[in-house]
């Protein structure tokens, strides 16, 4: 089954669908996802390539979504032996 991505004029995927589309379809997705998501394109997925919504795009290549960088949280902590855990220290 073929897949097609769907990006903005960034490069941006913004969506992922599967099917035997013809061309009046693909471009009925289009205009429809231009609406929703503002694709300007529609990139047909070779197998065995992985694409995902967030990711780019670029030179006929997939790349995954950028990941946030880890939040350090300054203070300080301690740690509790499980004899002074309250047996309701989660809320219910």
């Amino acid at each position: 089954m073929k897949r097609y991505a769907f990006t903005k004029s960034d490069g941006t995927v913004v969506q992922v669908i599967s099917g035997a589309l013809n061309a009046a379809q693909q471009a009925q997705f289009l205009r429809d996802y231009a609406i929703l998501f503002g694709a300007t394109a529609i990139i047909e997925v070779e197998g065995g390539t992985s694409v995902w919504i967030g990711g780019t795009y670029t030179d006929g290549q997939f790349q995954p979504p950028p990941q946030p960088e880890p939040e350090v949280i300054e203070g300080t902590s301690e740690e509790l032996l499980p004899s002074e855990v309250p047996d309701d220290a989660l809320p219910s």
